[in-house]
């Protein structure tokens, strides 16, 4: 029944067609699924969305479900995004979803975290921002994928990663008000 409800939200935020859809605006999409007793299972994903046009409506989403007896499930969406101010439809949508569905002492964890940031040109932010992407990605692509990693750690290492998504988009925040 629960995964049944984790499908009916997840399914319009992935499905509805939205404008941004209509001119193939950012979707980043988490979905972890674990149905192996005893298992960890991790999947996540850190994107860097330009939205340069008169649409700005990203959407990131982490789903993790599980079926399983002892087993952790937990997917991790984190998404930065720079629309311009001209943008004339402004919606951006962000959503965790987490279920357990028939799951015996089951940890099942779904996170999910979008910053939005109104530039004057999306294609003219700093070209260190897309290299600070893509390691923070492969920072959390190498917890997803590490074969030895226990809940805890992986669980910590998510954290610290969150941790520097958050520090790095606060300064490019507070660099960009300075500039305006």
């Amino acid at each position: 029944m629960k995964g049944l409800l984790a499908l009916l939200i997840a399914v319009p935020l992935t499905l509805h067609p939205s404008p941004a859809a209509a001119v193939g605006g950012p979707s980043n999409i988490v979905i972890a699924v674990n149905h192996t007793d005893g298992r960890l299972a991790i999947r996540s994903n850190v994107q860097l969305a330009r939205e340069p046009g008169p649409i700005a409506a990203p959407k990131n989403l982490a789903l993790a479900t599980a079926s399983c007896a002892d087993c952790q499930t937990i997917a991790v969406a984190i998404q930065l995004d720079f629309p311009t101010f001209d943008a004339h439809y402004v919606a951006p949508q962000n959503a965790a979803v987490a279920t357990n569905e028939a799951c015996t002492h089951c940890t099942t964890v779904a996170l999910a975290y979008q910053v939005f940031l109104q530039v004057d040109d999306p294609n003219a932010t700093a070209a260190g921002i897309a290299d600070d992407i893509r390691s923070l990605n492969a920072e959390v692509r190498a917890i997803s994928t590490d074969p030895n990693i226990t809940l805890a750690d992986a669980e910590a290492r998510i954290a610290s990663a969150v941790d520097r998504f958050w520090t790095f988009a606060v300064a490019i925040d507070a660099q960009r008000s300075a500039s305006e």
